[in-house]
């Protein structure tokens, strides 16, 4: 009966060490999913960024190859307005 009550105990103890290391092991799950989560928002806010400085420079270049190309009278007028000031 002596031995039985000591095996119990030793199980109990082990079953808490066991609850203890589920804990650590559950806040360092908990952990790196905040960290994944930070991570992503911030691939989010940087795909975000590219996007619009992507847009922008495509609005300049449509600007510059309608100028360019299409209002040639404009651009001259333009280029000569710009050396005048110089």
């Amino acid at each position: 009966r002596s031995q039985l009550e000591l095996q119990r105990k030793a199980l109990a103890s082990e079953v808490e060490g066991l609850e203890k290391q589920i804990q650590v092991q559950q806040k360092e799950v908990h952990k790196k999913a905040e960290e994944r989560n930070v991570l992503y928002d911030r691939m989010e806010r940087t795909r975000m960024m590219l996007i619009v400085l992507f847009a922008a420079l495509l609005v300049i270049v449509a600007f510059m190859f309608y100028y360019l190309f299409v209002d040639t009278d404009k651009m001259i007028s333009l280029v000569k307005k710009l050396r005048g000031l110089e």
